[in-house]
This record gives structure tokens, C-alpha cells and sequence, in this order.
């Protein structure tokens, strides 16, 4: 194996950045599984769960507990060969704004989309991101 000039310097770098962390203070988890659904379909179920694991300050000041900043969770229901999105609903049990809850129903534009080449550009023109 060839040696890639300054390869074990920067794996040596890296080294100590991982030595220099102290308090975890965030951490976000997305989680996706995929259940059998009705007869010709499956159901796909994503969840994201961000977790404040310090205190957190705005910009006033105001400090922010740890605790659950996002839990969201998106199921679709998903059919046939040509993979389209039958159904989707949307929950976020926390939010960290009230004004969250007006995006619960963000992603009803997806139904009817199938799952094909181009289906994430479809769905960042469709929603935005």
C-alpha cells in the first residue's frame, strides 16, 4: 500500500480531536424501519429524535434545558412495484416552537409520488430542503 503524503497526519489529527471532546451536549437519531402493510404494500416509518444534553442559551439569554428538542415522526404507506406513496401522516410529539406544528402537513404533496430515479430532487422542488 502506497503512502499518501501527509495521510498519517491528519489520522493523527484526528486522533487528538478525539481525545479533546468533554461533555456531549446534542445528539440527533434517526431511525428507519419498514413494516408489511395491506396487501400489496409496505409501511415505512422514519423517526428523528434530537436531544439538548446541556444547558443551551438563546441569544437573549434564556437558558434552555436538557431534554427533547424534536421528536418527529413520518409514516408512508407505500404500494406496488412502482413504489407510490399511498399515504403519509406526520406527528411531532416535541417541538421546540409552537409555530413547528404548522408544518405537520408539509409533506401531503408526496402523495401519489412514486419512488424512482429522481424522486429526491422531486421531493426537495415538492417541499423544499
Amino acid at each position: 500500500m502506497a503512502h499518501i503524503p501527509g495521510s498519517w497526519e491528519i489520522i493523527e489529527s484526528m486522533i487528538d480531536l478525539a481525545k479533546s471532546r468533554k461533555q456531549k451536549i446534542h445528539t440527533r437519531g434517526i431511525e428507519i424501519a419498514t413494516y408489511e402493510g395491506g396487501p400489496d404494500s409496505i409501511l415505512v416509518e422514519g423517526v428523528l429524535t434530537d436531544e439538548r444534553l446541556a444547558n443551551s442559551y438563546r441569544a437573549t439569554g434564556e437558558i434552555l434545558p436538557p431534554g427533547t428538542v424534536h421528536h418527529m415522526i413520518i409514516r408512508m404507506e407505500v404500494r406496488g412495484s412502482k413504489l407510490v406513496i399511498e399515504d403519509i401522516e406526520v406527528e411531532m410529539p416535541t417541538v421546540p416552537m409552537q409555530e413547528c406544528i404548522e408544518t405537520l402537513d408539509s409533506l401531503l404533496p408526496l402523495k401519489g409520488l412514486p419512488i424512482v430515479s429522481g424522486f429526491t430532487n422531486r421531493v426537495k422542488d415538492l417541499v423544499g430542503g
